[in-house]
């Protein structure tokens, strides 16, 4: 029995070791699945970042606005909401979100962002009227949202060797993308990351 021992041991933490990388790969196939938002960030010259963001928009927009109503209380409300009122809420709500991401660069000084290409009042709440369109058609023929795609750069006055990414409760879990580097997820547990150039 004595030299049974040790064969069972290593038997249990083998079978321990598949069951949690199992379930490590269906935790993170789930959190992808539920969130399609991803941020690619690289380098483009020696003192300038390029990021791109991919968010759902209606999702995103429900969280930035009025995460305590429910979707289709969002989508009601918002939809048919008088555009100088919206532009106003929506206005604060990204200046939230761009105040949110930030990246730290040489010394801790944070870099300068440029050029956000968001869309209109006007185009955010006609995604809104395209998804009630969309809830109304059949499931068998219902397509999805198109994902939102943001570009901006930032910019140090140093070469940039090493920078700390960190980025707003409302933009989260994000798959950062490093083409060809890396990718890894940042989110309640690991809100922020240091990244080499």
């Amino acid at each position: 029995m004595a030299r049974l021992f040790p064969g069972l041991v290593f038997g249990f933490f083998n079978r321990a070791k598949t069951w949690a990388t199992g379930l490590a790969c269906a935790l993170l196939t789930l959190v992808a699945s539920a969130h399609d938002a991803n941020l690619t960030l690289e380098r483009l010259e020696s003192r300038r970042l390029g990021l791109v963001l991919v968010l759902d928009p209606i999702q995103s927009l429900h969280q930035w606005l009025a995460p305590q109503l429910s979707r289709q209380a969002f989508l009601t409300v918002y939809c048919d909401k008088p555009l100088p009122e919206f532009q106003a809420e929506l206005r604060q709500a990204l200046a939230s979100v761009e105040v949110g991401i930030r990246l730290s660069g040489p010394e801790g000084v944070d870099l300068t962002f440029s050029g956000w290409n968001w869309p209109s009042a006007a185009q955010w709440q006609e995604r809104l009227r395209e998804q009630i369109l969309r809830m109304l058609t059949p499931a068998s023929t219902r397509e999805h949202d198109p994902a939102l795609e943001l570009r901006t750069q930032a910019i140090s006055k140093r070469t940039i060797g090493r920078v700390q990414l960190s980025l707003p409760a409302s933009l989260q879990p994000v798959l950062v993308i490093r083409p060809g580097i890396e990718q890894f997820w940042l989110n309640g547990l690991a809100p922020t990351a240091i990244l080499d150039f």
